[in-house]
Formats: C-alpha cells, sequence, structure tokens
C-alpha cells in the first residue's frame, strides 16, 4: 500500500502493468484501480503455482516462458500472450578484452552438485572456462574475453542470458528449451546458436573453438 499512498490525492490510472522483478510481495493495491490490468511473469518455470494464481488478478497476461502459456490460457479461460526476454543494446554489445579465455559464464551457482555446476566443470577440464556473477556493463566487459558463452537453464526455461549473449556478438552454447526454435534458427549452415545436449556439450564446444571464423559470423 505504501505504493498507492504516494499517488497524488484522486489519483486513477488509465492502465496499470506489473512486471515481476522476483521479490514477491501482495498486491492489495490492484482491488483499489478499475482500469485494465496486465501483467509479466517470468520466472514461471520457477513459480507456477503462486504465477497462476496472480495471474487471475489481471485482464492481461504476458508470459515469457513459453512453455506455460497453452496451461495458464486453459486454466484462465482466455488468451495468454507469450512475450520473450530481450537484451539492451546499450549494455549488451560487443567489448574488446585484452585477456582472451574460451568459454565465459555469467550467473549463480549454489553448489557443485547443480547441473550447470557440473558441465562447468567438464568444460573446465579441456578448455579455458571462467565464470562471474556480475551484471549490466560489469558484465559484457567480462564476457568480452570469452571466444564462446555458455548459457545453461535451470528449469527448460528461455533466459535473459540468451539474448543478452547473442546481443554481445559472441557464440553461444546453449540447451534447446520451449521457445528457442521459434525466434532462432538452430540447426544447419544458418544456426544463430549451438545447442548442446549433456552427450553433446564438449564437442560442440571444441567445434565452435576450433572453427572460429564459423563461429563469428554465427554471433554476427
Amino acid at each position: 500500500m505504501e505504493l498507492v499512498r504516494g499517488l497524488p490525492t484522486g489519483y486513477r490510472p488509465d492502465f496499470c502493468l506489473f512486471v515481476e522483478t522476483g521479490v514477491h510481495y501482495p498486491l492489495v493495491f490492484l482491488e483499489l484501480f478499475s482500469c485494465p490490468k496486465a501483467c509479466y511473469l517470468i520466472d514461471t518455470h520457477l513459480h507456477k503455482e503462486s504465477h497462476l494464481d496472480l495471474a487471475r488478478s489481471f485482464d492481461v497476461v504476458f508470459l515469457a516462458q513459453k512453455a506455460y502459456v497453452e496451461e495458464f490460457s486453459e486454466a484462465l479461460g482466455r488468451p495468454v500472450i507469450w512475450l520473450p526476454l530481450a537484451a539492451d543494446p546499450e549494455i549488451h554489445k560487443p567489448c574488446i578484452s585484452e585477456d582472451p579465455f574460451d568459454i565465459g559464464f555469467c550467473g549463480s551457482i549454489t553448489n557443485p552438485s547443480q547441473m550447470r555446476a557440473r558441465r562447468l566443470k567438464r568444460l573446465a577440464m579441456r578448455f579455458d572456462v571462467r565464470f562471474k556473477r556480475v551484471f549490466l556493463e560489469e558484465m559484457s566487459l567480462f564476457l568480452g574475453g570469452a571466444r564462446v558463452l555458455f548459457n545453461d537453464a535451470v528449469s527448460n526455461d528461455l533466459n535473459m542470458r540468451v539474448f543478452e549473449s547473442l546481443a554481445m556478438g559472441k557464440p553461444l552454447l546453449t540447451p534447446d528449451v520451449p521457445g528457442l526454435s521459434d525466434l532462432f534458427s538452430v540447426t544447419g549452415r544458418d544456426a544463430e546458436l549451438c545447442v548442446y545436449t549433456d552427450e553433446t556439450l564438449v564437442s560442440q564446444a571444441r567445434l565452435l573453438l576450433d572453427k572460429v571464423q564459423e563461429s563469428s559470423e554465427m554471433a554476427s
């Protein structure tokens, strides 16, 4: 309610848009507004049930994860719109580094048994792999030194890392997830990124690193 108290007396919005930030709190103020309301829910792969409950309070629902669009539409009895994530070209852009290395990753690693930790360890046994948890311009500067960028999905999600990596002009090694092939070419000579499985992780990484020119053309 702090948000509502900060509004001018008598304020009546024409439209209300709620964008999930990862911080969860009761949206009790929605009942005070009679205008059309829309929400953009991002981490549905982590909070499906709570997102479905939340979506019932909105007139228009956008989901970042295509995998849940049909399920939400059936549960709500109305259309739900897939709205993929994106990158900011002012931040996620090619950066020149004087400290090049093979494979870079930006993201959280919570424990050694985590899937992405195990995958990075496998790659690090064969290549120069570096990872950090940094954001915005610092992330672009760090990843600017990598010849190939690595992505891992927490739960079959099309995450922001895909869009950020490609915006930086780097070859991307990523798992196949719902929605990926709707947006990018993932096979053949026109592939815009390189899809891996646990069985092909190392071989796909080696392919990208061995064919520097082709990898650079893929990223561009």
